[in-house]
């Protein structure tokens, strides 16, 4: 399995809404691409793929397989944004689920794809917004390492207000700048200073995007 941080996407092939009542059953032999599925309100499906079982609900993310083998059935009926994609690299052939802390940021992030996609002229801005709702998924991930918790949530609530340092980072996780530095870069594959530029950089894109 490709890490998220690692994830190359190269198409966003639909963003829609699935309304599913309770007790709906479905199943697929070869699913033709990845997706990301979010649930809202009080939806609830039960993934089953050989041995294991994935829950899907308002807070947890579930990733789909491309050629995967699977069925599911909804426990609670509710409305299910999904997001079809395809990447460079194989990503995974499993389903698996994410824990995500703020479920109202994913969805409203997925309407506002949504309304970019229905438009279908502009495909930067659409990335931009996918990268974006992937990197917090990254986080989300990385929030349950001890050392990188607490700095990564300061970088959510300051990258664009003010500079964070190093050092201000490692002084958040309780380690000294180097020891952060290195774990740092073994988790997001760059410096803590790099991750900071290039979110800044697809934020402003985005921006000017919006604007154009």
């Amino acid at each position: 399995m490709t890490s998220i941080k690692d994830v190359i996407i190269t198409d966003i092939l639909s963003v829609s809404v699935i309304p599913a009542s309770k007790g709906r059953t479905f199943g697929t032999k070869s699913r033709p691409s990845y997706a990301l599925s979010f649930a809202s309100g009080d939806g609830v499906i039960e993934y089953t793929q050989g041995d294991t079982k994935v829950i899907s609900d308002y807070t947890h993310a579930v990733i789909l397989p491309r050629g995967g083998r699977y069925s599911l059935k909804n426990l609670e009926g509710g409305n299910f944004p999904i997001i079809n994609f395809d990447t460079k690299e194989p990503f995974t052939d499993k389903i698996f689920s994410i824990e995500i802390t703020k479920p109202e940021q994913y969805l409203k992030d997925f309407s506002h794809l949504e309304r970019l996609h229905t438009l279908g002229d502009n495909r930067h801005a659409e990335m931009s917004v996918l990268y974006g709702i992937f990197s917090r998924l990254e986080r989300e991930c990385v929030s349950r390492h001890p050392i990188l918790s607490s700095a990564m949530d300061y970088i959510a609530e300051n990258i664009y207000k003010q500079q964070i340092s190093n050092a201000t980072l490692a002084k958040i996780a309780g380690v000294s700048e180097i020891h952060f530095r290195r774990t740092f870069k073994k988790h997001y594959g760059t410096t803590p200073g790099q991750y900071i530029l290039s979110q800044r950089i697809e934020h402003a894109k985005e921006l000017l995007a919006e604007g154009g």
